[in-house]
Parts: C-alpha cells; structure tokens; sequence
C-alpha cells in the first residue's frame, strides 16, 4: 500500500495538499500487518490517527486481489462509514501502478 497505490484524500483542497499519496508510513504496519496474517481474529483497539480501517481495508483489498476470491466484512456503527470504507477498498486497485492495474483488470468490489 505505501509503495504500490494511493490513496484519495476528499480533503486535499482544504489541506492544499494532492488528493492522491502514498499510504503513510507508520513502525506499527508491519507488526499490525504481521498479526493480521499470522491470526483468524484478532482485536484493535484505534483512534483516528492510526488509520487502522484503511489498513485493514487494503489488507482486504489485497486479499481479495492476490489470494481471493473472498468475502471481506467491514462492520462499522454507521452504514455511511460503511459506505466510505467500502469505496476506498476500490481507490486502492484505481491507484495501482499500471502493470497491477493490466494483471488485475477487473477488480470490482461489490457492496
């Protein structure tokens, strides 16, 4: 996700800043990233700062892309957060360098 794709930021104007970056780099992924493929469940506690729903969201997306076909549940307490999870689980295959976009072509994510 940090080297491969990226994000959309629907904030950019207000930040003046690109609408599309890397993922940002944090020296909890790889920990994070570790535990999430070495276990079936696992917990997080999180803030908004740690954006751990678009970890795991692209974590999902590249399951989904590499290993699927799968089913991934992203549950959250308002349906619009849903919705919002949902489409940056498709930003990210939008995003990718062009020779994943030729390998992956139909990458659809279904709601």
């Amino acid at each position: 996700m940090q080297n491969l794709t990226k994000t959309f930021d629907d904030h950019a104007i207000e930040k003046g800043t690109s609408p599309k970056m890397p993922f940002p780099r944090k020296d909890y992924f790889v920990p994070l990233m570790r535990a999430l493929i070495e276990r079936n469940r696992l917990l997080i506690p999180k803030t908004r700062e740690m954006v751990t729903r678009w970890t795991i969201c692209g974590y999902i997306t590249w399951l989904a892309q590499w290993h699927g076909p799968l089913t991934g549940i992203i549950q959250t307490v308002k349906e619009e957060k849903a919705k919002e999870l949902i489409r940056y689980c498709t930003i990210l295959p939008e995003n990718q360098e062009p020779f994943l976009i030729e390998r992956h072509p139909s990458q659809a994510v279904r709601t």
